[in-house]
């Protein structure tokens, strides 16, 4: 897969004693070194359970090998903050 455009499949690895993002996909060298950390938040990634695309979230990003929201039986509503919610709320949104 290098060179070849697809979503990586990002988890956690260990490269020099430091934890970086890495792609778990064969063939894709592909991480992110750990002063660029922040940047994998709002990434494409394939969930390690069921493999369908998701975005990484600040849930996903605590998660060594990261798991889509449906997978993890979350809602978008635990990525909202309880201001926002209420906000949702006046709007009638909710």
């Amino acid at each position: 897969m290098a060179g070849k455009k697809h979503i990586h499949k990002y988890y956690r690895a260990t490269i020099n004693q430091t934890s970086v993002w890495a792609c778990a996909l064969s063939n894709c060298t592909h991480y992110m070194p750990k002063h660029m950390d922040s940047f994998v938040n709002g990434k494409a990634s394939q969930c390690w359970k069921c493999n369908d695309e998701m975005v990484m979230g600040p849930a996903q990003m605590e998660q060594e090998k990261p798991i889509c929201n449906d997978c993890s039986g979350a809602s978008i509503l635990d990525e909202l903050s309880p201001r926002m919610i209420e906000l949702l709320k006046q709007k009638g949104a909710m």
